[in-house]
């Protein structure tokens, strides 16, 4: 039962050389976090947006917003629906999640949402 024990040798490490020790590199490699709380996945997204003062994307009004950063799935929600609550799919039919984390079932998305009142 030798195993495992090789597999320690240093070699696996490389010596820090220009790894971890230069943070003046890159300082957009800090952990960007969507602004939304309900997001989905708030940490990962291949694109981050931070809304300005000049931000108009979709006619929307983004005063609320400015400053903040939202994953790319949360900013496209907002410029086409003025909202980051999304509908979600839950075992009852189509929901919505709203700002102050009341879930709401919402009307006509793909029916099914009737037969869950009965308990």
């Amino acid at each position: 039962g030798q195993h495992g024990h090789a597999a320690a040798a240093p070699a696996a490490r490389p010596k820090a050389k220009g790894g971890a020790s230069r943070p003046s590199h890159t300082p957009c490699k800090q952990t960007k976090v969507c602004f939304y709380e309900h997001c989905p996945s708030p940490v990962q997204s291949n694109k981050w947006r931070t809304v300005t003062a000049g931000t108009a994307a979709g006619g929307q009004a983004w005063g609320d917003l400015v400053g903040k950063t939202l994953c790319d799935s949360c900013y496209s929600t907002y410029r086409k629906h003025g909202t980051l609550v999304r509908s979600i799919r839950t075992p009852e039919g189509w929901t919505r999640v709203d700002g102050d984390g009341t879930v709401r079932p919402s009307q006509g998305r793909g029916g099914g949402g009737k037969r869950a009142t009965q308990q």
